[in-house]
């Protein structure tokens, strides 16, 4: 059979994928989480060029290449806040979503 099966007037018909089993694990985090992603995304994408040229025209373009791992870090320092923060929520026994901290994070720092 050629590939992609098309006809002799030229519409093809390709078939649907497979389904993945593995696909949908965590259904209703990922129904929470969608609009949230899909909306940073849509304003990263609309943002992000104004907020560089506004960045580029006062601070030039050695000032981006310095303020770039700057931001890095800060994220580093936000991500190891949080990690802090959700064990002293947990050791408190508040409601926290269920995850296990006790595994060691890939990578090295």
């Amino acid at each position: 059979m050629p590939w992609p099966p098309c006809s002799v007037s030229g519409s093809c018909r390709i078939p649907p994928p497979a389904p993945d089993p593995d696909a949908d694990l965590f259904p209703t985090q990922a129904s929470r989480l969608v609009s949230a992603i899909s909306a940073g995304g849509s304003i990263g994408a609309t943002a992000g060029p104004v907020v560089a040229s506004v960045f580029v025209k006062g601070l030039g373009v050695g000032g981006i290449v310095l303020m770039a791992p700057g931001g890095f870090a800060s994220v580093i320092v936000l991500v190891l806040w949080l990690i802090r923060e959700k064990r002293h929520l947990q050791e408190a026994h508040e409601e926290t979503q269920a995850s296990r901290l006790d595994h060691r994070l890939r990578g090295t720092l």
